[in-house]
C-alpha cells in the first residue's frame, strides 16, 4: 500500500506544498484501494484506446496505396469468378511485364500508386486462367498484400473514415491524460496525506 500511494505522489507536480490532513490506518488504507481502483479503469481505457489506434495505423497502412481505386473494396473483395490480388510489385519488374508478358495474358492490372521502389495495384483474372496467370505474376516477383473484408466504400472513402476514427481515438487519448492529471489534482490532498500515514505507521512497524 505504501508502495502503491508513494508512485501516487512521485506523479504529483508539488506535493510538498500541499497540507496534509490527519488520518487512521483504516482511512488511509480505504484511500490507496478507491485511488488504485480508479486508475486503473483510466489506465484500461487508455490501453483500449491504444490497441484501436494500433490496428488502425495498420488497416490505413494497408489501404493507403490503394486510394485511387474507384471501386467498393468490398464488392471486389465478394468476387466468385473473377480472381483478384492486391498487391506490389517492383518497377523494374514491371516493365520487362508489361513490355514482353502483359499483352499475353488474360489479365487487367490496375495501377493504384507508388513509391521509389514499387508501383503498388490489383489485377484480375477469370478464374479458368487464375493459376497460370497467378504464377507469371509471382515470377515477376509480384507481392501479394492481404486486404481485410472491413472496408466499406471506395478504397479512397475507406481511408478517409479510418482516418477520422483515427483522429476520434487520437483525440480520445489526449482526454484520457487531461482526465489522468486531474484524477491526480483532485485527490492530491488524499494522496499526501495517506502517504504521511502510512510513512508513520511504517516507521513504527520497523522500530518494533
Amino acid at each position: 500500500m505504501l508502495s502503491t500511494i508513494s508512485s501516487f505522489y512521485e506523479e504529483l507536480d508539488t506535493p510538498e506544498q500541499i497540507p496534509e490532513k490527519d488520518l487512521t490506518i483504516e482511512q488511509a488504507l480505504d484511500i490507496v484501494s478507491g485511488l488504485k481502483s480508479e486508475s486503473d479503469r483510466i489506465a484500461d481505457r487508455k490501453c483500449q484506446l491504444e490497441e484501436q489506434r494500433t490496428s488502425l495505423t495498420e488497416s490505413m497502412r494497408i489501404i493507403a496505396p490503394f486510394r485511387n481505386v474507384e471501386f467498393d473494396v468490398s464488392s471486389i473483395l465478394n468476387f466468385r469468378h473473377i480472381h483478384y490480388r492486391f498487391g506490389r510489385i517492383e518497377k523494374q519488374y514491371l516493365q520487362k511485364f508489361e513490355k514482353y508478358i502483359y499483352d499475353n495474358l488474360d489479365t487487367l492490372f490496375i495501377k493504384c500508386g507508388e513509391d521509389e521502389l514499387y508501383t503498388y495495384g490489383v489485377y484480375f483474372v477469370p478464374e479458368h486462367q487464375a493459376h497460370k496467370v497467378h504464377a507469371v505474376y509471382s515470377s515477376m516477383h509480384f507481392e501479394r498484400i492481404f486486404i481485410p473484408d472491413e472496408y466499406h466504400g471506395t478504397a479512397t472513402e475507406a481511408f478517409e473514415k479510418l482516418d477520422r476514427r483515427h483522429r476520434e481515438i487520437h483525440a480520445g487519448l489526449d482526454a484520457n491524460k487531461a482526465a489522468y492529471r486531474k484524477f491526480l489534482e483532485d485527490s492530491s490532498s488524499a494522496i499526501v496525506s495517506a502517504k504521511a500515514a502510512l510513512e508513520s505507521c511504517s516507521r513504527s512497524f520497523d522500530i518494533r
